[in-house]
This record gives structure tokens, sequence and C-alpha cells, in this order.
């Protein structure tokens, strides 16, 4: 929002090469939005999502200005001139994404619920989402010591935030957030099954890069996806999309390198590891990914053993993922 300008120039362009057939996403902290601002987002549509990570205190942890004091009032400020100025229909386009921090608690989970359970300025069906705080793998150096915590993502002695969520499931109380343990359980429940083995697989969790992400610099270079950092561009805005930029680094190499690890792994079939933080400026770095992998499987080990405690305390609670994902 620091450029309003240029996004009143890129939606009044699209709208007239694309007519009805563009739809607008944005993630702000909102610190700066303003009346203007928050008038044209209602007029256009757009679906906005807050970064906000809990309460005045839990929220400044992180969240700081340039001038060193916290955030969060001139978040929930913009946040209020959203709502007001979005319509009851609008309403549900605006949402929230939390980032959760150290210590991870029960009564950190709890505090946190709670302000966004009282929070007035989101609709009973505004998206909210959560997750755990990135590491520093896409540094210039790679180095594997502030990213080991991945690794040991299911040590018991960390209260994590799937099992709160499953808590409160068991109890029956109404909880915020569920995201992370619905997208668990809706991997195993669907997961690919057969009776003898697979001879093939695809590239892990990995979409097809300009497909469903296409991030573009300053420079007008094309990535693959915003969120991998340092990686070989596949493109630019002159000459459009490279199809053997894409071949090379994000398929042939990927498979090549990849291909001896992931054939000896268990959870192959369940792999969420994709492209991103993957990559450095010379393509792939296998150092980064086996990280990342080794996180994985302890990730859904514990998910496994979650998914079997559901199937027989509360099977119930499956039906849900065998729903169309289109409905």
């Amino acid at each position: 929002m620091l450029n309003y300008g240029l996004i009143v120039e890129v939606v009044n362009y699209s709208k007239k090469v694309l007519e009805n057939r563009v739809s607008f996403n944005l993630t702000s902290n909102l610190t700066v939005l303003n009346k203007q601002m928050a008038e044209f987002f209602a007029k256009n549509d757009f679906r906005i999502i807050c970064s906000l990570d809990g309460d005045e205190q839990i929220h400044n942890e992180n969240r700081i200005l340039k001038n060193g004091t916290g955030s969060y009032e001139r978040t929930m400020t913009g946040l209020k001139l959203l709502y007001q100025c979005y319509d009851e229909g609008q309403r549900k386009h605006i949402g929230v994404n939390s980032v959760i921090t150290p210590p991870y608690s029960e009564e950190r989970f709890e505090r946190i619920n709670k302000f966004f359970d009282e929070l007035p300025y989101l609709d009973e069906q505004s998206p909210q989402s959560v997750s755990y705080e990135g590491r520093d793998v896409i540094a210039g150096d790679t180095c594997l010591s502030s990213n080991m915590d991945i690794v040991r993502f299911s040590d018991e002695e960390r209260y994590d935030l799937v099992r709160w969520e499953y808590s409160k499931l068991s109890e029956k109380e109404k909880k915020l957030f569920s995201d992370m343990m619905d997208a668990g359980l809706k991997d195993i429940h669907n997961r690919r099954i057969s009776d003898i083995p697979f001879v093939d697989s695809g590239l892990n969790a990995c979409c097809v890069p300009g497909i469903q992400r296409l991030y573009v610099s300053v420079e007008g270079n094309f990535y693959a996806c915003e969120r991998i950092g340092n990686s070989p561009a596949i493109g630019n805005v002159k000459d459009g999309i490279s199809l053997e930029r894409v071949k090379k680094y994000y398929v042939d190499e990927y498979a090549r390198m990849s291909k001896e690890n992931c054939g000896r792994c268990w959870a192959l079939q369940l792999c969420t590891v994709c492209y991103a933080r993957c990559y450095d400026d010379g393509g792939l770095d296998m150092k980064r990914k086996k990280v990342l992998c080794e996180g994985c499987r302890n990730e859904m080990h514990k998910m496994l053993i979650l998914y079997h405690t559901v199937l027989e305390e509360q099977p119930e609670l499956l039906m849900k993922y065998n729903k169309d994902e289109n409905e």
C-alpha cells in the first residue's frame, strides 16, 4: 500500500483488458490504510487478508514499526476502517492471517483464540488462518542450525497447535483456527492408496510454475512463487514465461536431484515439500531440501498418529473430508 497509485493503475488496466474476468487479493498489515484506499478496495471487491498475530502484546512482539514502536494500534485502526467501508455482503472478504511464535503453550493458544473470538471486525465467513513463524532457510548463506526445530517438529516437549486444536475439538469447544489440523487430516484421508507399490510419483507438493502463482520482481523478472526467495527466474515481462527454464530448473533438475532421496522415503505420497525455500540463484539446494524433508516426515508421523486417533475416537469427524472440494 506504500505505492497505492500503482495499485489503482493496475486495477483499472486489468478491468479494462479483462472486464469481469479478474479478481483482486492482497495481504497487508493495514498500517497505512486510509479511507480513500478502503473505499477503493470495497468498490472493486478486494479480498484482503490482514496480518494480525493476536492481542496488542502478542502482536507487537514481532510486528514493529521503523521507529521501534508496535504496529498493533495502526493495524487495528486499518482493520476497523476496512470493515466500515465494506458492506455487509462484502465483509466475508476481510480475513486475518496470524503467525504463531514461541513460546508455544496451551495458554498462548487459548489467549490468541479468545482475542479473535471477540474481535468485532470479522464476519463469520471471514477466512482465518494461522502458521508457525518461518525459518531462515532462504538466506544467502545456507545455515541449518536455525532450522533444526523444523526437524524436531514432533518433539513431545513442545505443545504444538495441532494437538491444541484436537483437544478443543474433543471438548466440543469453539476454536477459531483449525486449518493446520484439517489440512493434515484431509491429506491423509484422501491419500493415494494402492494394493501394489507405486512405480511413479509427481513432484511432491510442487505446483506448475507460472500457472497457480507467478511472482514479478520490480526488475520485471518472473519467478515461480513469491515465497521462494532467491531462485532461477522463469522469464520476464518482455519475453513471457520461458518453458525451457521451467523444464530445466523446476522439472528435470528437481527430479534428477531428488530421485534418490524420494525413492527411499516412506512419506513420499504424503509429501508437503514444494519448491519454496529449496532454491538459491543457482538452482535446487539439496542441503536445504533435506532439512525440510526430515521436518515433513516428522510432521506426517505425528499426523498419522492423530488421524488414527480420530478414526478410533471420533470417526464421524473424518466424513467432511469426503466432500467434493468444489462444493
